[in-house]
């Protein structure tokens, strides 16, 4: 929103901007955010909206310099007619302890290295090539959504049913699809993923953020896999779409050097004791 004056009554412009929490915010410094440097509304890149350029696009209707004025007539019928009618939510009676599970975790993410980390103070994991995807289950409602946080339920729909199942909990992973032998294959993903065959797809998860009101990601991260193992198994017969990631302690290099004879993408290295942060870290 755009102010008419500043408290000093000069002609600057001055502006407005109010971040609800709508879903959609998110923890660390910002960082995936900058990256993303392009507009919603116009496509248009932040040295393009500078330079007052207009949305590119035929029969596009976008202005550069639109302005929105809320002393207009009609400025409150379309405030009103954005926020729609209020909407009632039941409210469900916290238990003993228990924390909020928030409606998504900005995911953490790694750093590349020339070489794995040595020293044991380091486990290691197969680097999955597909499309990390976290798993929120509430209610008997399961959601999935991208890194970005994009609700991408309807694309991953046979991995979210099988999820339904599952206690109250925020799982980190991997969704791929697998070749003939076993393997990601990432070109076959983007295939069933084009084509709507999600029943093709397996959901690789090696961590758990919350489970059952309480919040995980303090707690070392052999504390939370050893958590998710516990939740996976105590939901009866192994799920079909939902598997979950081992890890080695063996050396990085001798746990790399068998992913490379296996063809495979390359390995995570983790700090066993670390907590879970969002974004990337030197864990």
């Amino acid at each position: 929103m755009r102010l008419r004056h500043d408290r000093e009554h000069s002609k600057r412009n001055n502006w407005l901007l109010i971040k609800r929490q709508d879903g959609y915010e998110r923890e660390g410094n910002g960082e995936d955010i900058l990256e993303e440097d392009r507009s919603i509304a116009s496509n248009r890149s932040m040295e393009a909206i500078a330079a007052g350029k207009k949305c590119a696009g035929k029969g596009s209707s976008f202005k550069a310099n639109a302005i929105w004025r809320s002393n207009r007539n009609g400025g409150e019928e379309a405030r009103a007619a954005v926020a729609g009618p209020a909407r009632q939510k039941s409210v469900r009676s916290p238990r003993k302890g228990a924390s909020s599970m928030p409606p998504f975790i900005p995911p953490q993410l790694c750093k590349r290295v020339g070489r794995p980390p040595s020293g044991g103070d380091w486990v290691h994991e197969i680097k999955l090539d597909g499309y990390r995807t976290q798993l929120r289950v509430e209610d008997g409602e399961a959601v999935m959504r991208t890194r970005k946080g994009l609700d991408w339920t309807d694309k991953f729909a046979a991995v979210a049913e099988a999820g339904r199942g599952l206690p109250e909990c925020i799982i980190d992973g991997e969704v791929v699809a697998l070749d003939p032998r076993g393997a990601p294959d990432f070109a076959g993903l983007q295939a069933t993923l084009s084509e709507g065959r999600s029943r093709d797809f397996t959901y690789f998860v090696f961590d758990l953020l919350f489970a059952e009101g309480e919040d995980l990601r303090p707690l070392p991260l052999t504390g939370r896999k050893e958590r998710l193992k516990k939740l996976l198994s105590g939901n009866g017969a192994p799920n079909r779409y939902i598997k979950y990631v081992e890890h080695f302690s063996e050396p990085g290099d001798a746990v790399l050097k068998s992913a490379c004879n296996l063809n495979l993408e390359g390995i995570i290295s983790k700090r066993p004791s670390a907590p879970y942060q969002s974004g990337r870290t030197e864990s």
